[in-house]
């Protein structure tokens, strides 16, 4: 399956599509929304923090690799292959845990192009 070309040499995939709006987890979000859906990795080194804050919109987190610690109206360790579902309005922030690195995974999801156009 080709998806695309580098130069003069075509690129090819082996990996399966997955279609997310189909997961368990994400198809009644994707329902309810009927729209868009916007994806930013998150990324906290030691001693760094992401400050508490709220959206207007539901976020699903995954963390992909590493351990931080979330904040806010809850406190809560958050480890690769945790997912933590944050409803519209609840007050959430990250910070380092541990000294380690942690990359996660922040899904938005939303009926219009808003959170496309604040980034």
């Amino acid at each position: 399956m080709s998806h695309g070309k580098k130069g003069s040499e075509s690129l090819s995939y082996k990996a399966p599509i997955k279609n997310f709006a189909t997961h368990p987890v994400l198809k009644d979000y994707f329902k309810e929304n009927s729209g868009f859906l916007s994806i930013q990795w998150v990324r906290i080194s030691q001693n760094e923090q992401v400050d508490i804050h709220e959206h207007d919109v539901d976020t699903l987190m995954i963390a992909c690799a590493g351990t931080c610690l979330l904040t806010g109206e809850v406190n809560k360790v958050f480890k690769e292959g945790d997912t933590v579902l944050i409803p519209k309005n609840f007050k959430h922030g990250l910070s380092s845990y541990g000294g380690e690195l942690f990359w996660g995974l922040s899904l938005r999801f939303c009926a219009t192009t808003q959170l496309l156009e604040q980034t």
